[in-house]
């Protein structure tokens, strides 16, 4: 069980940093997607391994909460807003680098 949960949480722990790199919106939102779908896996190894069915709702209520309908509702609410051109990392978005 410890094994498992620990990769679980590793790869979610991977996702959340890759999230935060990330900077075009679909791409932070697939990570989303993606980091929810881990999360909930997790849940439900835990909750498989230690005979607990209460987990295994949650984390179905989890799944269809924030991989299902969030990434919708923010894909929506996305439409139509025009795309900010990115900066590179350690510059604001005029390009000018901040002082350190």
């Amino acid at each position: 069980m410890t094994a498992v949960s620990n990769l679980l949480a590793f790869f979610a722990l991977a996702v959340t940093l890759l999230l935060v790199w990330r900077r075009s919106w679909r791409g932070r939102l697939r990570l989303f997607v993606a980091q929810s779908a881990l999360l909930a896996v997790l849940t439900v190894a835990v909750g498989a391994l230690a005979g607990k069915r209460e987990l295994i709702v949650v984390a179905l209520v989890f799944l269809a909460l924030k991989a299902w309908i969030i990434p919708r509702v923010l894909a929506r609410m996305a439409e139509g807003t025009p795309a900010r051109p990115g900066a590179a990392p350690g510059q604001c978005s005029e390009g000018v680098v901040s002082p350190g």
